[in-house]
């Protein structure tokens, strides 16, 4: 199962750098007790909307999570009066994420199941 979701997310990651405009960075992995977590990711996510908003690099940005750690720096980005939209599906949102995000996108499970292998 893991290689599948492996190869599905490569799959989706490709997708995303052929888009015009997008930028995708990626974490890094670390082992612990077993099994694989990603590390850094929401940390990254939350600078950078906190910095490029500083500097004026965009009006919208469109927050595609359900991780609600990343609240705090949306909180952050719409305090200075930019924009955030998060995007995710109904069943993985955030609660908080949702609260402090301008508007929430639902996302259907279609856009996720066609980037399978």
């Amino acid at each position: 199962m893991g290689l599948q979701l492996y190869a599905g997310q490569q799959k989706f990651l490709r997708r995303l750098n052929r888009e015009a405009g997008l930028t995708v960075w990626v974490g890094r992995m670390a082992h612990a007790g077993g099994r694989w977590y990603e590390k850094g990711v929401d940390v990254k996510i939350a600078t950078d909307m906190v910095a490029l908003a500083y500097a004026g690099e965009y009006d919208v940005a469109v927050l595609v999570s359900g991780d609600g750690d990343l609240a705090p720096g949306v909180h952050e980005v719409r305090r200075i009066g930019r924009r955030v939209e998060n995007a995710m599906t109904r069943a993985r949102r955030s609660w908080h994420l949702v609260q402090e995000s301008t508007r929430f996108i639902p996302i259907g499970r279609a856009l996720f199941e066609r980037c399978r292998p």
